[in-house]
């Protein structure tokens, strides 16, 4: 009707209703007229892009992602270093996660979205891959030694290691001869709360390391069966030498490969992406 009416009164805002309707649309969006209805449907492909370089990032960083968790979740690394560790694996799933809610916004790519996802959480596995590989050799390198007590850390496991023994000591007469471990002493619990992190952390080393003492071997307090077995600081000594440096090495190079892999892409497919008329 309209069409019509433009046609036999030459209605002069038909031209501009013409001029509004041009089909100058980029190029990463497609157009396409509805033989049934005349109508045009404007489909455009840069709204699946949030998701899809979400996807993307998920698939690219899902194995150092895994290697950061399970370092972080090693009972060595909790004990030695802390909480830190897992609280920077979880970073670059935050990255990825607030890169999709920026292209989202943008309805587009942007380059916000791209480089925290990407650089950002190369950044952040390479941070954490050096410092847990320095940490790593270096604390080997003290607890290998015969100077095993000569810094803190070491010292204070040594230290309620001793108070253990006495606690054993005074647990022996209760026991009647009878063959025992030291939790199944009465008072135990409450003895555990002055020394809970170092001793659950010397049992784990016995029942699960078959190891026993600390600096020097001695009779195992936590677990039966555990004879001619190595101390322990040899153990965790030899874990952070071979595992978790290794495994912090390997985080530290998948880092810089992500990096240099999107670097060359990028300076690829710059110019095809300023041509598309996005702002790059």
């Amino acid at each position: 009707l309209t069409h019509d009416f433009c046609i036999s009164n030459h209605a002069p805002f038909c031209r501009s209703i013409g001029a509004g309707h041009s089909h100058n649309s980029p190029m990463l969006r497609h157009s396409a007229v509805s033989e049934a209805g005349g109508s045009d449907k404007e489909v455009d492909i840069l709204q699946f892009f949030p998701m899809a370089f979400m996807v993307f990032c998920l698939l690219v960083f899902a194995q150092p992602l895994l290697k950061c968790i399970d370092l972080a979740s090693d009972a060595d690394v909790v004990y030695w270093f802390g909480s830190w560790p897992a609280t920077i694996a979880m970073l670059p799933l935050l990255f990825i996660v607030a890169s999709y809610f920026i292209n989202l916004r943008s309805m587009a790519s942007s380059k916000a979205g791209f480089f925290l996802a990407v650089l950002g959480s190369s950044l952040v596995l390479l941070v954490l891959g050096e410092r847990l590989s320095s940490s790593a050799g270096d604390l080997a390198m003290k607890l290998l030694s015969f100077e095993c007590r000569a810094f803190p850390g070491s010292s204070g496991i040594e230290a309620a290691l001793t108070d253990a023994r006495r606690f054993r000591e005074q647990c022996e007469a209760e026991m009647d001869g009878r063959a025992f471990v030291i939790q199944d002493c009465m008072g135990y619990a409450s003895a555990l709360q002055e020394h809970v992190r170092d001793w659950n952390y010397l049992r784990s080393l016995e029942e699960e390391q078959r190891c026993s003492g600390w600096c020097e071997y001695s009779q195992p307090l936590w677990s039966f069966g555990v004879s001619l077995g190595d101390r322990c600081s040899y153990v965790v000594g030899a874990a952070m030498e071979s595992r978790i440096d290794r495994n912090a090495s390997q985080l530290l190079e998948w880092s810089l490969i992500i990096i240099a892999f999107c670097s060359i892409g990028l300076a690829l497919c710059l110019p095809g992406i300023r041509n598309a008329g996005l702002d790059w």
